[in-house]
């Protein structure tokens, strides 16, 4: 006897449609470009907020030295290689040297290449830069007789 169409297995077995393959395979790619954007969005914010915080730490190190040992520390600009370094004497190592990835530029202003404090507290030279952090402009201004600076975020 031979086989009936009907009885055969490999034609009675349900599976899924094309059309059923492709509607999933639709939603996975969806949810997976969604995610893909939420992190990199994620990742940009987290590198921002790294940057300005470890900028706030030096910059406060920086107007502390000055202030408690009546010393005149200095934090210099290397916009080129992205990277900043504090030093006390141009002929020793850095104290603090903090690179950056390609993502950070400086562009210095009306601050000049290099921040330093007087013993009370306040800035030397006051005035602007800009970090550019993933296509992001920000200004930094550190006003005249003022002991802080303040980052415009937009």
């Amino acid at each position: 006897m031979g086989l009936s169409v009907l009885n055969n297995p490999l034609l009675t077995q349900k599976g899924f449609t094309l059309v059923e393959t492709l509607i999933v395979l639709s939603i996975v790619l969806t949810v997976t470009f969604m995610s893909w954007t939420t992190i990199q969005y994620i990742q940009q914010k987290q590198l921002e907020t790294h940057f300005f915080d470890t900028f706030e730490q030096d910059i406060f190190f920086l107007q502390q030295y000055s202030s408690i040992y009546q010393n005149d520390p200095k934090l210099l600009f290397y916009p080129e290689e992205h990277r900043y370094i504090i030093y006390y004497n141009p002929f020793d190592p850095p104290v603090i040297s903090r690179e950056f990835n390609d993502n950070i530029s400086f562009r210095l202003s009306s601050i000049g290449s290099q921040i330093r404090f007087k013993p009370s507290g306040t800035i030397v030279n006051p005035g602007s830069l800009f970090v550019t952090i993933d296509s992001q402009e920000y200004p930094i201004t550190f006003p005249f007789g003022k002991a802080r600076y303040y980052v415009i975020k937009e």
